[in-house]
C-alpha cells in the first residue's frame, strides 16, 4: 500500500486481509470496490472493529457505472480526515489498479481542483501499476469535464454516457431503454425568430425580412460555399455610414424547414469529431448562421430525448422515424443501437434530425445595433 497524499492511501484486497500493514500505517477507515464487496470481506475477517468502512458494490468492466459511487466516496473520505488529524483512509480494490484508482483519482481532482492528468501523475509516482480501465478513465473524462461536481448524476455529460451504456444493452437485448428524462426546448424570451422576420422586445409587429445579399466564396478546399449577410438589421437614427455593433450569441436553434417549429436547442445537439477522409460530401451553411455548429462532413444532428420525441420513443421501438411535432413532416429517425452519421462516426444512441430538414438559425438573431453611447 502506498501513501498517495497526506494520510489518503491506495492498496489492494491482500493489503487488507494482511491486517498487519494496516495496523502498521494507523488506517482508521477503509474504502472497498469490489464485487459484492460485503461477502468479500467477511472471509477470514480482515477488518478490525475498530475501522470504518465504506462498502461500493463495483464490477472492473467497462460498462460499469462508478461515476454515481465517486460523490459517496468523496465525501466519506473528507469526512474521516476532517474528524480528527490521526485519522486515515486507504482506498483499495482486488488489485488495487482500477477501480480504487479511478475513485482516488476523482478525489485527487475534486480537492485539489487537478486535471485527470495530473492525478494520474501523482498516484503512478507512488504506485507505477496504477491503470484505470478504459471505462473508468472516461468516465473521469467526463467528471473532469463536468468540473467535478458532487451532484454528477444531474449533468449532462453522466446523462449521456449512461444513455449511451442503456443502449447497447438494450440493442443487445432487441428492445428499447426506458428513457428516465427528457430535455424541454425553452422558448426564446422577448424574440420570435422565423423565416419572415424577428420581433424585438419593445415593438410591434416584425421588422420585413429583405432578400439576404448572398455572395458565393470558395473555401480552403475550392467548395462553393454560401456568404449569407444577415437580414435581420435594426434601423437606427444615424447615418447608414455610422459603426454599428454585431453582437452574436453562439446559441443556436434547430427549427422546422417546412413550418419553422422549433425542433431542439445548442445544448440538446451531441457534437462528434468526424472520421477523417471519410467523406468527401461538403454541406453549405444554413441560411442565417454564420458558422453551422455541425462540421461541413456531417448529415445528422444528434439530439438528446426531447419531450416531443416521447410519443414515438414510448411506443417502444428498437428503431423508428421522427415528424415535426407542429405540421408532421418526416424530420429524422431514430435508431437505439445507434446510426453512422455520413463523415463515418458511430453515434450511440441515434436520436437525429437530418441537416437537409431543419434551419440552424440563432436564437437570438444576428441584430445591428448602434454603439452605446
Amino acid at each position: 500500500m502506498e501513501e498517495i497524499v497526506d494520510r489518503v492511501y491506495i492498496g489492494s484486497l491482500y493489503t487488507v486481509r494482511a491486517g498487519t500493514l494496516l495496523k502498521a500505517n494507523g488506517i482508521t477507515h477503509v474504502v472497498s470496490a469490489l464485487t459484492d464487496a460485503a461477502n468479500v470481506l467477511k472471509i477470514g475477517n480482515p477488518l478490525r472493529p475498530n475501522i470504518t468502512t465504506l462498502q461500493l458494490d463495483v464490477d472492473d468492466t467497462d460498462d460499469e457505472d462508478l461515476l454515481r459511487h465517486i460523490p459517496t466516496s468523496n465525501t466519506f473520505i473528507t469526512a474521516a480526515l476532517e474528524a480528527s488529524p490521526t485519522n486515515k483512509v486507504m482506498i483499495h480494490c482486488v488489485a488495487g489498479v482500477s477501480r480504487s484508482a479511478t475513485l482516488l483519482a476523482a478525489y485527487l481532482m475534486s480537492t485539489l481542483k487537478i486535471g485527470l492528468d495530473d492525478a494520474l501523475r501523482m498516484m503512478r509516482e507512488k504506485r507505477p501499476q496504477v491503470e484505470p480501465n478504459p471505462g473508468f478513465m472516461r468516465q473521469l473524462g467526463i467528471y473532469e469535464s463536468e468540473g467535478c461536481p458532487h451532484g454528477i448524476e444531474d449533468t449532462t455529460g453522466y446523462r449521456r454516457w449512461k444513455r449511451e451504456m442503456e443502449s447497447f444493452t438494450a440493442g443487445a437485448n432487441g428492445r428499447a431503454p426506458v428513457v428516465a428524462q427528457y430535455e424541454s426546448v425553452e422558448r426564446t424570451a422577448g424574440m420570435s425568430i422565423g423565416p419572415v422576420g424577428v420581433s424585438l422586445p419593445g415593438q410591434a409587429g416584425g421588422l420585413a425580412m429583405e432578400h439576404a445579399a448572398k455572395t458565393v466564396a470558395q473555401n480552403s478546399e475550392g467548395v462553393n460555399m454560401v456568404a449569407t449577410s444577415h437580414p435581420f438589421a435594426r434601423p437606427t437614427m444615424s447615418s447608414p455610414s455610422a459603426s454599428a455593433t454585431t453582437r452574436q450569441t453562439k446559441d443556436v436553434e434547430l427549427r422546422c424547414k417546412k413550418c419553422s417549429h422549433s425542433i431542439a436547442q445548442r445544448k440538446h445537439i451531441i457534437l462528434h469529431t468526424p472520421e477523417k477522409h471519410f467523406s468527401t460530401r461538403r454541406y453549405s451553411p444554413q441560411s442565417f448562421t454564420p458558422q453551422s455548429v455541425l462540421p461541413t462532413q456531417c448529415g445528422l444532428y444528434f439530439l438528446d430525448p426531447i419531450i416531443w420525441m416521447k410519443p414515438e420513443l414510448d411506443k417502444g421501438e428498437i428503431e423508428g422515424k421522427f415528424g415535426c411535432p407542429k405540421c408532421g413532416s418526416k424530420i429524422g429517425n431514430y435508431a437505439w443501437q445507434g446510426m453512422t452519421c455520413s463523415c463515418g462516426e458511430w453515434i450511440t444512441p441515434g436520436l437525429a434530425v437530418q441537416r437537409g430538414r431543419v434551419d440552424e438559425v440563432p436564437r437570438r438573431g444576428q441584430v445591428m445595433l448602434p454603439p452605446r453611447m
